[in-house]
């Protein structure tokens, strides 16, 4: 299954205008105004159960690797190395892809959302963790075998 949602946002700052639209465009539509801001969707995390059935799960298997301010992370044929992450809010995650198979990193909930290109062997993703909270990610290609669930620690006061 593949799931894909676009948002369009109008940016009033190019200084030019683009070529006239062909003259035998047909514009359909509708005159119900659309949504100011994109909808909260949650994609929840997928793991198997003992029978090799797709369930729903609260974070992924194993411990907990607790990192400061940076972790970097294997991605293999099909899994990533540590799968639960404790990071220093203003950290970084860097995941290092070492399978010919193309994955990615994607944010299924979160208080921000990212995803990478899709990768492979060779090429690596890093993202910074400015806001706290729980990010539930995935691999939009292998989204039942490969999740992540990564915790972003804020910053003590003092």
């Amino acid at each position: 299954m593949g799931l894909m949602l676009v948002y369009i946002a109008r940016d009033d700052s190019p200084s030019s205008s683009c070529t006239p639209l062909p003259a035998d465009l047909k514009q359909v539509g509708t005159k119900t105004k659309g949504r100011s801001r994109a909808p909260v969707f949650p994609i929840p995390l997928t793991g198997l159960n003992s029978k090799g059935r797709a369930v729903e799960i609260s974070r992924p298997p194993g411990s907990t690797l607790t990192a400061g301010l940076s972790a970097n992370l294997s991605v293999g044929d099909v899994f990533y190395t540590r799968r639960n992450i404790s990071i220093a809010q203003g950290g970084s995650v860097t995941w290092a892809f070492g399978s010919v198979l193309q994955h990615d990193v994607t944010v299924a909930d979160g208080p921000r959302g990212f995803n990478s290109d899709w990768m492979k062997a060779g090429q690596t993703f890093t993202r910074r963790f400015d806001v706290p909270g729980t990010y539930k990610l995935f691999c939009s290609l292998h989204p039942v075998q490969m999740t992540q669930l990564i915790k972003v620690r804020r910053k003590s006061a003092g």
